[in-house]
């Protein structure tokens, strides 16, 4: 199974960044994509990503430096609604450590709708539960993971795609300050300046 290539605070700061971008675009939560809640409850943040198409991403992020995140890729056959009676793949939430039990039943992370779930409990290290998924079979984590892992050029052209002509209204330059970084001096789409640099 597929997990988070970033740290969990690299991780955090991305979908801070693409959630103050989404805003900068919409103030309509049905077009965001992006959301972010520092204060969501005692002691947690929730990150989310969805794309109103029915596939989603939840991330929690505790003080003391642990995440969860869980994702739903509706077309999967992973999916509760894809197997012969419906139910969560089994396996996927195994190993989960107790504090996080409660998150999950929380409405808001939609517990039935998971095709992929990982964890971090020392700031590095992801782990999972012990779901067999074959090989054939797409859980959703490889393409969801990689949309909450974006970084400023990368949400530019996604952005660009998402939003259409509503993207100017943060344009390129706040993406980049809503991100941290220094727009490239040379001229060029977002993607010639990924292929140049080797991407981020």
């Amino acid at each position: 199974m597929n997990t988070p290539k970033l740290s969990l605070a690299q991780l955090r700061r991305a979908m801070q960044c693409a959630a103050m971008c989404a805003a900068a675009v919409t103030s309509k939560d049905g077009l965001r994509a992006f959301w972010y809640h520092e204060n969501w409850s005692d002691s947690i943040s929730m990150g989310k990503y969805d794309n109103g198409a029915g596939d989603n991403v939840v991330a929690f992020f505790t003080s003391d430096g642990k995440a969860l995140i869980k994702g739903f890729d509706h077309e999967s056959e992973v999916s509760p609604h894809a197997r012969d009676e419906y139910e969560i793949w089994p396996g996927i939430y195994d190993g989960i450590p107790s504090e996080f039990l409660s998150l999950l039943q929380d409405e808001a992370a939609e517990y039935e709708h998971a095709t992929f779930c990982c964890w971090c409990e020392d700031g590095q290290t992801w782990k999972t539960g012990n779901a067999h998924i074959p090989d054939e079979i797409d859980d959703g984590a490889e393409w969801l993971l990689g949309v909450v892992q974006m970084d400023a050029d990368e949400f530019i052209e996604w952005g660009k795609s998402y939003y259409e002509a509503t993207f100017d209204l943060i344009g390129e330059d706040g993406v980049f300050a809503a991100f941290g970084q220094h727009a490239p001096v040379a001229a060029g789409s977002a993607l010639d300046r990924k292929s140049g640099d080797g991407g981020a």
